[in-house]
């Protein structure tokens, strides 16, 4: 990986002019950071720089966020720039589509910032910055706090996101396990339970090699069930709002109403709500939340699809949605092939395939396939149909199981 350097002559041409001489010379140093304490759900302590420190971390973030981005696993998405909660929520739908029949693993990592140790971070610094200085700006900052890395500063976010970077990696591209990284909160994908549960005690300790400890409570939990991730509940058909933000923007919608303010005012203070919402199946949440002020947002929601139009656009052959069955489920099993189409799934390339079982008569199913093997196989077989065959998982030359027919 090429490391970063000759950066801080451009880091000191774009900083204020009363800290310029100070970056040149090296002499700048950090006063200690101020504290505020703020209530979102439990009580947090945000940390800022004094006007003097702010320039010289605005400086500096604004030359090297766009290029330690770029350092930064492409999965994870919390305070860069590009990326972002919306960007997350696209891939664990995605992920959740694509392992519909298998297991996650969600860890939150305990008290993350205060967390990270000092010294394994400027061992990692190195390997992704070779400019002197700019190591040396990072050794100040880092010794100016007392445990950790200050909450709140945008440098800060920078450094907690690389802080894990290696470990993500080797996981993600080594380990080949699909990985969706916000922050301190790590989500894993499965296609069993058992590599799900074997992975977990393997995860804990590389987390304690990096000094983290992460919360109680770690389990394979079935994608079926929906996957609880950065205030979505995402399903394979849909995906709704966790419990906590219903609940806060119902509140919010109840002191607004007691307050009896105005539409403008109404709408201002719900907007954070309906960002939520837009991106979310919650038309129905939104009208029994709002009542008639849903009608403030109209002219957005419109755009929403309704779930059962959804649900029913998924159906292939004329055949109701109970007939459609895992194509895991059916390994082993000898069916009697009759038809295949090519289809689109939230803009995926699958196929469909209509099938009976040789001794329950003509009663008819389907399952979905994404398998290029598979895929290619039935074309070129089409004009065969109806045949018998058996549905076999073998194991790839990557060492990744796959499904195939005999």
């Amino acid at each position: 990986m090429k490391r970063i350097g000759n950066v801080w002559d451009r880091i000191v041409e774009v900083a204020d002019e009363d800290v310029r001489d100070s970056m040149r010379d090296g002499t700048y140093g950090f006063h200690k950071f101020l504290h505020i304490t703020v209530h979102d759900r439990k009580k947090r302590s945000i940390d800022y720089a004094c006007e003097h420190d702010a320039k010289l971390l605005k400086a500096v973030h604004k030359v090297l966020a766009p290029l330690l981005t770029k350092k930064i696993i492409p999965v994870s998405y919390s305070s860069m720039k590009g990326r972002g909660q919306l960007r997350c929520s696209q891939r664990v739908r995605r992920l959740v589509r694509k392992y519909r029949d298998g297991y996650y693993v969600v860890i939150d990592i305990r008290k993350y910032y205060p967390s990270i140790d000092h010294e394994l971070l400027r061992e990692e610094l190195p390997c992704y910055i070779k400019d002197r200085r700019l190591l040396r700006f990072f050794d100040r900052l880092i010794a100016n706090h007392d445990k950790g890395l200050p909450v709140g500063l945008a440098v800060s976010a920078l450094l907690a996101n690389l802080y894990m970077n290696k470990m993500l990696r080797h996981i993600q591209e080594v380990e080949g396990v699909q990985t969706v990284v916000y922050m301190d909160d790590l989500l894993f994908f499965f296609q069993t339970k058992a590599e799900a549960q074997a992975f977990i005690p393997r995860l804990t300790d590389m987390l304690q090699e990096r000094r983290l400890v992460p919360h109680d409570g770690i389990h394979a939990i079935p994608v079926r069930s929906g996957v609880r991730y950065i205030g979505y509940v995402t399903y394979t058909s849909h995906v709704l709002l966790r419990k906590n933000i219903r609940d806060r923007m119902k509140r919010r919608h109840r002191m607004l109403e007691k307050q009896q303010v105005d539409d403008a005012t109404y709408k201002r203070k719900m907007a954070p709500y309906f960002g939520w919402c837009i991106h979310a199946d919650c038309l129905h949440l939104m009208k029994k939340t709002m009542g008639d002020r849903y009608k403030l947002f109209e002219e957005n929601v419109m755009k929403y699809k309704r779930l059962q139009d959804k649900k029913a656009a998924k159906n292939w052959f004329g055949l109701p949605k109970e007939s459609r069955e895992s194509i895991r489920d059916l390994v082993g099993k000898e069916l009697v092939i009759f038809e295949s189409q090519e289809v689109e799934v939230y803009k995926e390339r699958k196929a469909a395939v209509r099938y009976c079982y040789p001794d329950h008569g003509e009663e008819m199913h389907y399952f979905l396939t994404r398998s290029d093997v598979v895929m290619d196989r039935l074309q070129k077989d089409k004009e065969e149909w109806p045949a018998l065959v058996s549905i076999v998982e073998k194991k790839g030359k990557n060492g990744r199981n796959y499904f195939c027919y005999e």
